[in-house]
């Protein structure tokens, strides 16, 4: 989208992302501005198995009942409901939370730099973002 401040103002009254069109006319999914961000940043390419992995858990799937069991002894499948998720490996929960770290920044830098175009003396700095962050 060429209008920042047209984007930013649909996205204040509410209206979602999703329903909002690029400049070529496109729709911005999540899954259409991920591939266009890896496109645009190669290095953040993981943050696409981070999302195959995570989309499933937006609306109610399959991906909620794999997640939340496994497979015992003698065909008897343990699941595991509550705020406590025994059953998902901490490098995952590493990796989930590494990505919305990436997602983070990256939306920070967008408002960093719409503020320093409206106001270039409030020149704003991000600190960079790396694998160690």
């Amino acid at each position: 989208m060429d209008d920042k401040d047209k984007l930013l103002k649909q996205f204040i009254n509410g209206v979602h992302i999703k329903n909002i069109s690029d400049r070529s006319g496109n729709k911005m999914s999540d899954n259409y501005l991920l591939k266009k961000l890896i496109k645009n940043s190669p290095e953040l390419a993981p943050l696409k198995t981070a999302y195959d992995r995570t989309s499933g858990f937006i609306h109610f799937s399959d991906a909620h009942i794999f997640a939340a069991s496994r497979p015992g002894k003698d065909g008897v499948v343990t699941f595991s409901i509550g705020g406590k998720d025994d059953l998902v490996p901490p490098n995952s929960v590493v990796e989930a939370l590494y990505g919305f770290h990436k997602i983070n920044w990256i939306l920070m830098a967008f408002i960093r730099d719409w503020i320093n175009e409206k106001d270039p003396s409030a020149r704003i700095e991000l600190e960079p973002l790396t694998s160690t962050s």
